[in-house]
């Protein structure tokens, strides 16, 4: 039988723990970023201006997106953490396992709703 690898977050010195917990974090907003500047370089290559303005329009809806992930996986995390510190096996997999399929259920209704609606949002005119 292999052993088990375990990470101990409730005795010990917090910070080191803390650095762990970060780094995805950073790790996501700085991937997110490289992405944003790659589109910027490959649409400022080989398409105009207004191709360069709709790649910067649409960050703000993004980072929209990616910071309330961020947030619901935060909130898992405490969910998780508080049941973990209450030595309840049952009902830390339950949340690990309803977060995780929460995430993909939402993942799959904003393809659909970007799909589908992208187009008519980009072309609404105000009048």
């Amino acid at each position: 039988m292999k052993k088990k690898k375990t990470f101990d977050m409730l005795n010990g010195s917090i910070w080191n723990k803390l650095i762990l917990f970060a780094l995805p974090l950073a790790a996501s907003s700085i991937l997110q970023q490289l992405f944003n500047a790659a589109d910027v370089a490959v649409v400022g290559s080989f398409a105009g201006s207004g191709a360069l303005a709709a790649v910067g329009a649409n960050g703000p809806i993004i980072n929209l997106l990616v910071n309330s992930f961020v947030g619901l996986s935060v909130g898992a995390n405490v969910v998780i953490a508080s049941f973990i510190g209450q030595n309840d096996e049952k009902r830390t997999s339950l949340a690990a396992h309803t977060s995780v399929t929460m995430s993909v259920i939402i993942g799959i209704v904003l393809l659909f709703v970007g799909f589908f609606f992208a187009r008519p949002i980009l072309e609404f005119e105000q009048t």
